[in-house]
């Protein structure tokens, strides 16, 4: 008699096991996949009468790594093998760095971490001057002068707003040279 394995999204317990050993293959001291559908049925009434019927489908997947106190994240709508083992892959490079350069970037003067921030506009003629930036947690808006933005969330960086007027790597890094 065999045993029938179950699958969410095309992924079964051996693949869950390749994606997890992937992300863990740096050193991650927890991993999880985390796969979710959601259907949301909305019916909107207005005096008594049907205004308005909505079924919206929520359909993902999400890859986290823990090291330490560092942790690693990432959401997608391809819930395929192939696709969490590349994501998989991309946050377990996240800790391939030592954590001397993580204490060098944290404590030096010349550079400002900008926690919970969203970019809303980056401002200046041939060269960046200020940048607008959201507190995500406040809400307050606030413009920030400086003369270079390198945009990250985790390790997927967070450069299409840049893609028009420089070149970017296939994985969105901003190209540069020694200088």
């Amino acid at each position: 008699m065999s045993v029938r394995q179950k699958k969410v999204f095309g992924i079964d317990e051996q693949s869950a096991k390749e994606i997890l050993e992937v992300a863990l293959s740096t050193g991650g001291d927890f991993a999880e996949v985390y796969m979710e559908e959601t259907t949301n049925e909305t019916l909107s009434l207005v005096s008594g009468r049907l205004e308005k019927a909505d079924v919206s489908k929520v359909k993902g997947a999400a890859v986290r790594i823990i090291k330490g106190t560092l942790e690693v994240n990432c959401s997608t709508t391809i819930c395929t093998k192939e696709a969490l083992l590349e994501k998989a892959r991309v946050l377990a490079g996240s800790f391939n760095g030592e954590k001397s350069t993580l204490e060098e970037v944290l404590n030096n003067d010349r550079i400002n971490i900008l926690w919970n921030e969203d970019i809303k506009h980056v401002k200046g003629n041939n060269m960046v001057e200020s940048v607008v930036v959201e507190n995500t947690k406040t809400g307050e808006v606030k413009e920030i002068p400086m003369d270079g933005v390198f945009v990250s969330i985790g390790t997927m960086p967070k450069t299409d707003l840049f893609r028009e007027y420089i070149e970017l790597t296939k994985g969105g890094n901003i190209i540069t040279d020694e200088n």
